[in-house]
């Protein structure tokens, strides 16, 4: 049977691609909290609804700073669940580099598998989040008469990555209750001999 090079390459390899994956959390941060800021103080601040007028774009100047600071309310949760997956990404990666690096004794180990846990949480809170924002954004701009009816509200909401947003939750509490039996056979394993 033939073994990839990858898997003897010391490490290099998986060095590499989890310092590819630090960083694009590190951004991924960055650019959301330049969102809520952008959401908060920003000029160009704008977003659109399908109305039964067709479609209605309201910018910074359709709200007075009371309505603007109430709407990026309703928006900001699901920014803040996508940050808190994007921290345990940044926590996980630091678990990687010691797997990669050798200087851990096991491979995988609970403070692996919590942070994964804690992924799946806020990735479950991004998708609830999604669910909760387009109903009251929208209530909340019909009763300031902002906007009259939105159409496709469900669809969007629906369609709007709410179904992958609990899946991949789902899936990955599955995953890590697979890998928590893991290591705990392991350990029984270990003791037994």
């Amino acid at each position: 049977m033939e073994a990839s090079s990858a898997e003897f390459d010391g490490g290099r390899s998986l060095r590499r691609w989890n310092r590819a994956l630090a960083i694009l959390a590190w951004l991924g941060i960055a650019w959301s909290l330049y969102v809520i800021g952008n959401a908060f103080l920003g000029h160009d601040f704008s977003f659109g609804f399908k109305t039964s007028n067709g479609i209605k774009l309201l910018t910074a100047n359709d709200f007075t700073s009371t309505e603007r600071f109430v709407v990026v309310l309703i928006i900001v949760p699901q920014i803040l669940s996508w940050i808190y997956c994007l921290w345990q990404i940044v926590i996980l990666s630091n678990h990687f580099s010691e797997v990669a690096s050798l200087s851990a004794g096991s491979s995988l180990s609970y403070a692996m598998v919590r942070c994964l846990e804690r992924f799946s949480y806020g990735m479950a809170a991004q998708g609830l989040a999604e669910i909760i924002y387009m109903p009251a954004l929208a209530s909340y701009l019909k009763g300031i008469g902002k906007i009259d009816n939105v159409e496709g509200m469900w669809e969007h909401v629906i369609g709007g990555g709410v179904l992958t947003s609990m899946m991949a939750a789902v899936l990955l509490v599955v995953i890590a209750r697979i890998l928590r039996i893991g290591i705990r056979l392991r350990e029984e394993a270990e003791l037994t001999i």
